[in-house]
């Protein structure tokens, strides 16, 4: 199963997740400073959206568990949304 076939959304622009998924948080949540060395440390080519959504979501979730503080993908991008609109909010 990829990416694009799961139940979740990951049509969205790569660079929207570089937004989302700010240094601040990646180094909060994951063994990284940034989402580009994130993906770039990964044995996964992402460079692009069509990249990413043809990720084996199983071995890409297992990447994720592996060096970030969450257990999939989804779990992550959700939380980052979250974060996201709660700084724009000025809730945080």
């Amino acid at each position: 199963m990829t990416l694009s076939s799961s139940d979740n959304d990951f049509s969205e622009d790569i660079d929207l997740y570089k937004i989302i998924l700010s240094d601040d948080f990646m180094s909060k949540f994951s063994k990284f400073d940034s989402i580009d060395d994130f993906f770039n440390s990964s044995n996964f080519k992402i460079t692009t959206e069509e990249d990413l959504k043809n990720i084996n979501i199983d071995e890409f979730n297992t990447y994720v568990q592996k060096n970030t503080k969450f257990g999939s993908w989804n779990d992550m991008i959700e939380t980052a949304r979250i974060s996201f609109s709660k700084y724009k909010l000025g809730l945080l």
